[in-house]
């Protein structure tokens, strides 16, 4: 069975400190939870109180919130405990921290489950069924990401998507 402690830092290397980037649909954001989605974030306490910030600063009174956060929003989910292969729960969370439900229809789709973006027993069954999806799973995002780029806000933000997704091996 896959381990949240291991899923979850790769996801964190790239989930930085405090942005707050005017193109980013998720608007202000810290360690990749944005306010716009998650207002009541305990976190935002401490943020909050260590303003202004600068661009990347991480605010430790606020990081004991954070794996909390995965764990509670983004691994119980997708059932990550429950996945016999790290890899590829490893790299669902990434992809399902960075691209919500798009993740799930992805890794549906890959391991042969009609897409809806809901993560249940079929899903779960089917991706256990397969054993490794991450080399599919990771050219499904890749292309996911081609297609978000074209709306004109995200082009600046292609490159440093596929490192993300390309650091995962």
């Amino acid at each position: 069975m896959a381990g949240f402690k291991l899923a979850i830092a790769p996801v964190l290397k790239w989930e930085g400190g405090y942005v707050k980037d005017p193109d980013d649909e998720g608007g202000e954001t810290y360690r990749g939870i944005t306010r716009k989605n998650w207002p009541f974030w305990p976190g935002w306490a401490q943020v909050d109180a260590a303003k202004p910030i600068k661009k990347g600063k991480y605010i430790p009174l606020a990081d004991p919130f954070v794996e909390e956060f995965y764990e509670k929003h983004y691994w119980e989910p997708i059932k990550g405990d429950l996945i016999h292969d790290q890899r590829t729960a490893g790299f669902l969370l990434d992809f399902y921290v960075h691209s919500g439900y798009h993740a799930v229809e992805a890794i549906q789709t890959v391991a042969g489950v009609t897409p809806d973006g809901i993560f249940g027993p079929q899903t779960l069954a089917a991706i256990n069924k397969a054993g490794s999806l991450f080399d599919q799973l990771k050219a499904s995002r890749i292309a996911f990401l081609h297609a978000a780029s074209k709306r004109k806000s995200n082009i600046k933000f292609l490159a440093g998507w596929l490192r993300r997704v390309n650091s995962f091996k």
